[in-house]
């Protein structure tokens, strides 16, 4: 069957869990962030920072995927989010 994108970015079961792992973390980031930058254009930095966690999120997950299909092996949430963070 043929996936589309939010299907397997978002409601796949498995894959949708990495959003709420790297929310939890994410939050206290972006906290951080606000405290730092405030100075800076903080808008800008939080759009910055929001687009680049996104992009990590999806890169994880398309790569995981493929190696799902391809190797057969899947790895644990917990270090797919670990992999979002590097």
């Amino acid at each position: 069957m043929i996936e589309d994108l939010d299907h397997l970015f978002v409601k796949r079961d498995f894959y949708g869990r990495i959003w709420s792992l790297v929310s939890s973390w994410s939050l206290l980031l972006l906290n951080h962030l606000t405290t730092v930058w405030w100075v800076r254009g903080l808008f800008e930095n939080v759009c910055l920072a929001l687009n680049i966690i996104w992009l990590s999120v999806v890169w994880v997950i398309w790569k995981e995927r493929n190696k799902c299909i391809i190797q057969h092996k899947e790895e644990h949430l917990q270090s797919l989010s670990e992999k979002v963070k590097l």
